[in-house]
């Protein structure tokens, strides 16, 4: 049996004690008085095996009123914040939200070889607009992080690195038609973007693409509904490996061409693409692909014919995990370059994702600082480099 947890005990059944060996077990975890409970109250061992880590007990945060800047010497040390709706200090993790990452059921049928999604399996879900055509067109997609920011790839923007401007697109969530108006969409939300973040290390196609990441503000805050409701944002590093392992999927949608010579789908798509071991994925992609698997990317798809395609940039790869009974989907990475050839779309090919976890930094100076903190066709910037060989999807 496992020590008690510091700062409180746990009664178990049957009756043991830490240290006693037990084939099969139930905690019941309890703190000391001024401490909370952080984590599963109850946690069960079969054969080895453990339902849950263990919960913490920390203590409340005594805050009185204190001024905004702090002295790195007296500062506080983890402890929880009551009421509940404030968010608990020391987690690595952007998503507080209760519903993030939870999805409806889904569904059966046919990104390149995909199929069709409805309404509610996608609901961080978003579509980038330009405005400079009337009705506004679909360039990128992009996941929702919290009501009023939207995570996508820079190169939706620049190729270039230079700086956008935000007045010259719009954001829309809770839509499963492609069409900036489309009666079918009666949960869409839409609104004018704000501001536009891109770190400043991002270069474009010069750079082979490297920190291709952009955080999306939108003007009007997003309500969060049955169609809309965010990814899930973790940073723990051990999790992260947990999902990012050969033999694991992940889900990607999209309204992007939906093969070789094809046109882009009117419909949101979604495909199931494997995670793909790096060294394999710089090994086996073409050489003059090898350059854009940049330090903060990872590799997923099949060489098959199922595949992201221009359309697709930008749109979240989502790993699911069953969390207190409820699968929810986190965002692992953003649909950022692919082989190129003559055609618009190779969907014989992996394609490269930035990696959110290599931009915990970059995030959190927009996300962190909220108060809500996230728990839980043709387009118009896909240039081709001059040699033909590197593209953004």
């Amino acid at each position: 049996m496992p020590p008690f947890p510091a700062h409180g005990s746990y009664l178990s059944s049957p009756k043991s004690s830490p240290g006693d060996q037990l084939e099969n077990a139930v905690l019941n975890i309890t703190c000391d008085a001024d401490y909370h409970l952080v984590g599963e109250r109850t946690v069960t061992c079969i054969s080895d095996w453990w339902s849950d880590d263990m919960p913490e007990c920390l203590p409340f945060c005594k805050a009185g009123k204190k001024s905004w800047v702090v002295g790195c010497d007296s500062g506080a040390s983890q402890c929880v914040i009551t009421p509940s709706n404030l968010p608990s200090l020391g987690h690595r993790t952007l998503s507080q939200n209760q519903n993030c990452g939870t999805v409806g059921p889904i569904t059966d049928r046919i990104i390149a070889g995909g199929y069709q999604a409805v309404l509610y399996d996608a609901p961080w879900h978003a579509g980038l607009y330009t405005k400079a055509t009337m009705p506004y067109m679909q360039i990128c997609g992009g996941t929702l992080i919290a009501r009023d920011v939207v995570v996508t790839a820079a190169h939706c923007f620049s190729t270039d690195g230079s700086t956008p401007s935000a007045a010259n697109y719009a954001i829309a969530v809770g839509k499963i038609y492609r069409p900036w108006n489309n009666d079918h969409d009666k949960q869409a939300q839409k609104s004018d973007v704000k501001e536009i973040r891109i770190p400043p290390r991002y270069l474009g196609s010069v750079g082979n693409f490297q920190d291709d990441i952009a955080l999306v503000i939108v003007a009007k805050k997003f309500d969060y509904t049955e169609a809309v409701t965010p990814a899930c944002v973790s940073f723990d590093r051990k999790f992260d490996e947990e999902q990012l392992q050969e033999g694991k999927y992940g889900k990607v949608f999209g309204w992007g061409l939906t093969g070789e010579n094809a046109k882009s789908s009117q419909v949101l798509l979604v495909a199931d693409v494997p995670y793909v071991d790096i060294r394999k994925c710089i090994k086996e992609s073409p050489v003059s692909f090898r350059t854009s698997i940049t330090s903060d990317k990872f590799c997923a798809g099949y060489t098959n014919g199922t595949a992201v395609c221009r359309g697709d940039s930008g749109g979240g790869l989502m790993f699911s995990k069953m969390v207190k009974g409820k699968e929810r989907f986190f965002l692992r990475g953003i649909v950022s370059t692919s082989p190129s050839t003559e055609n618009a779309c190779n969907i014989f090919a992996w394609a490269a994702f930035t990696h959110i976890l290599k931009h915990e930094g970059f995030l959190k100076t927009v996300v962190g600082s909220k108060e809500e903190a996230p728990v839980p066709v043709d387009v118009v910037h896909t240039p081709v480099s001059s040699g033909g060989q590197l593209r953004p999807v």
